[in-house]
């Protein structure tokens, strides 16, 4: 079966109010750089609503990630969602959902509020996969793994936070899942840096389920800032 490469942490305006490229703009210059898919992870921050604007700003985040996914149909390009969470706990520690849909969206409110235990078990109640981001990033550490299903190789290049050994070395020490993304927001040049994953997957459950079985991670960069350029595959017995 065929593999595609997918960048499973992408930003677009104007959800991530950092980020400086809309869904079409990122799906183009995405397949331009190599890419056939990936998983729209807009940030859900506390400081983006408040108690009169929650309700508002969750039926817009819904609406990225729609139409993102119909802009997906329309190129011929993977576009799947998900969701990262700044935690209000410690702001920098940031945590990827995967599987959500719009239904975990709206019934479990303000997911930035609770804790890594509560947010992990919610996300399993609902068949979904908390996996950390960037988990070295602006000093913080890897999260408790008692209650994350991986950790990610992040390859922005204007955070300086790659730590790819040691990233593989707490997936494998954990029996975590290993995914890898380029955070792209369009605020530096568009890394090529991302995961392959199979042609079978074709939604957010199908991805799920490949990550919650895979054993051997396929991990792609193309970094012309440094020289890195390799497809190296990682085993982690996690079965």
């Amino acid at each position: 079966m065929k593999n595609l490469l997918i960048d499973p942490h992408m930003h677009t305006l104007p959800i991530s109010l950092c980020s400086r490229i809309t869904s079409e703009e990122d799906i183009i210059e995405s397949l331009s750089y190599g890419f056939q898919g990936g998983v729209l992870t807009n940030h859900y921050q506390s400081f983006a609503f408040n108690d009169e604007t929650y309700d508002e700003w969750i039926e817009k985040y819904i609406c990225e990630c729609n139409k993102f996914r119909e802009l997906g149909k329309k190129y011929g390009f993977l576009a799947l969602c998900g969701i990262e969470v700044t935690m209000d706990y410690d702001e920098r520690v940031h945590l990827l959902i995967y599987g959500a849909d719009e239904k975990f969206i709206r019934e479990n409110k303000k997911l930035c509020y609770m804790s890594q235990k509560e947010l992990y078990e919610i996300c399993h109640r609902n068949g979904c996969l908390l996996i950390q981001a960037h988990p070295y990033r602006s000093g913080t550490d890897v999260q408790d793994v008692n209650y994350l299903d991986g950790v990610e190789i992040n390859f922005h290049p204007g955070h300086k936070c790659c730590r790819l050994n040691d990233v593989v070395s707490v997936a494998e020490s954990n029996r975590l899942i290993l995914t890898a993304g380029c955070d792209y927001h369009k605020d530096s040049w568009r890394p090529v840096g991302g995961m392959k994953i199979p042609s079978g997957v074709k939604n957010e459950k199908d991805f799920v389920e490949y990550l919650r079985r895979c054993e051997n991670f396929t991990i792609v960069v193309d970094n012309p800032e440094n020289g890195d350029k390799f497809e190296r595959t990682y085993h982690i017995d996690r079965l």
